[in-house]
């Protein structure tokens, strides 16, 4: 079972269970930038969706197709920034976790 919150592996680690208890602190990181991610997808799919309405008719919402495809590059370009550094985030973090494991079986063996 993986902790879902910081509570719960602070408290596997500290009641002396194995190492194992620590990693989802680096795939609660990566799966916060994958939900930053998608939500910024959305909003760049909802902006680009923004360009092709006709907004000029509505008060308050700016008009300029333009605009709204600029913005959409924008997020799409931050959720893809978003996603790859989620991706190497728990890349690292898994071949930290592996030299960890690799390190302690070693200390173990006579």
């Amino acid at each position: 079972m993986i902790p879902l919150t910081f509570k719960q592996a602070d408290s596997a680690a500290t009641m002396g269970l194995s190492g194992a208890f620590q990693a989802p602190r680096a795939i609660l990181m990566s799966r916060n930038l994958y939900l930053l991610s998608a939500a910024l997808l959305v909003f760049a799919l909802a902006s680009f969706g923004m360009s092709w309405t006709h907004s000029a008719t509505q008060p308050g919402l700016p008009g300029v197709a333009q605009m709204w495809r600029m913005i959409a590059l924008a997020l799409f370009v931050l959720g893809t920034l978003a996603c790859l550094s989620g991706t190497v985030t728990n890349l690292f973090e898994q071949a930290s976790r592996r030299h960890d494991e690799r390190e302690r079986r070693q200390r173990n063996q006579p």
